[in-house]
This record gives C-alpha cells, structure tokens and sequence, in this order.
C-alpha cells in the first residue's frame, strides 16, 4: 500500500503545475500572443501607410503642373504679383511660387481662395482645359469673352438665378 501511495504521489507531481506556474505560464503565452498580434498590425499599418503616399503622389501627377498653368494664367491675366496674391491667400510667397512653378499643390482651401479671388470656378483652376483652355472658340468676341469672366465671378451657387433673370429680362425660356 505504501508503494501504491508513493507512486500515485509521484504520478500526480509530474501532472500537476501550482496554480502561479500555470497562471504565470498562460500570461507568458498570452503576451506573445498579443505582442505578435500588434506587430503584425503595425506592419499592415506602415504597408498602408506606404501605399496610401504612393497613391496621392500618383493622383498628384500632372495636377501640379495643370494647375501651375492655369494660375498662371489668372495671374498675368489680372496683372497680380505673386507676393500681393500671397498675402490675399494667407500663404508665404516661397509657397506660392512654388505652386506656380508647379512644385508644391496647394490644399483646396486655398484653391477656393484663389477661385473666389478671380472670380472664377475652383475648376477653371485645376482641371485641363485642353488646346486654348480659356476662351470657348475662335469666333467668340471680346465682349462675349466679357461677359463669360464676369458670369465666372459671380459663385456658382448664384448663377443659375442670375440666368433665369437674362431670361426674365428677354422673355425667353
């Protein structure tokens, strides 16, 4: 009997693990666990990072330079100096100029800025206007280009109504 005691005593030690080493053992495992979790997260999230750069610097390309082009457009058209614009945008000349140099694309507030500066739609400003981007046609005159600058400054939410007021104002529809 008293080898049937020390067996089954020695059977149970080798089984059996104190309640800390298990809890201790269980934390040990459970920390790899979660620390391989946040490091594999943290890897997707660089490669995310990295991916979502290489999408807006691709969605930047040729933007910068269309809209350098058509800045400077408005620029020389209104006899503006790049400082004085500058100052009206709340941006360093240094930026602005290298917005126009077509380096640096600005963010759309201060594309609205400048469209409301002008008088001119935010798109006339960063979208290509193809062969001879600012006037319609050929055959368009001075005083219909005229007209078109100042429909352009009045803002687009406006514009609709003063449409329907020329055609109140023709009696036609």
């Amino acid at each position: 009997m008293f080898k049937k005691i020390n067996f089954l005593k020695v059977n149970l030690q080798s089984h059996y693990t104190p309640p800390n080493e298990r809890l201790s053992r269980d934390f040990r495992h459970l920390k790899g666990i979660i620390f391989e979790n946040l490091f594999t997260f943290w890897k997707i999230r660089c490669i995310m990072c990295v991916i979502n750069e290489r999408m807006c610097e691709m969605s930047n390309i040729g933007n910068k330079e269309t809209f350098a082009k058509n800045l400077s457009y408005y620029i020389e058209k209104h006899g503006k100096e790049q400082k004085e614009l500058a100052n009206i945008v709340g941006v360093a000349p240094s930026t602005f100029n290298a917005w126009v140099k077509g380096k640096k694309y600005p963010r759309m507030d201060k594309v609205e800025r400048l469209a409301r500066y002008f008088g001119i739609r935010k798109s006339d400003l960063i979208e290509e206007r193809g062969n001879n981007p600012y006037k319609l046609t050929a055959s368009i005159t001075e005083g219909e280009q005229a007209l078109l600058d100042l429909f352009r400054m009045i803002p687009e939410d406006k514009q609709e109504m003063v449409l329907q007021m020329i055609r109140v104002a023709l009696n036609t529809k």
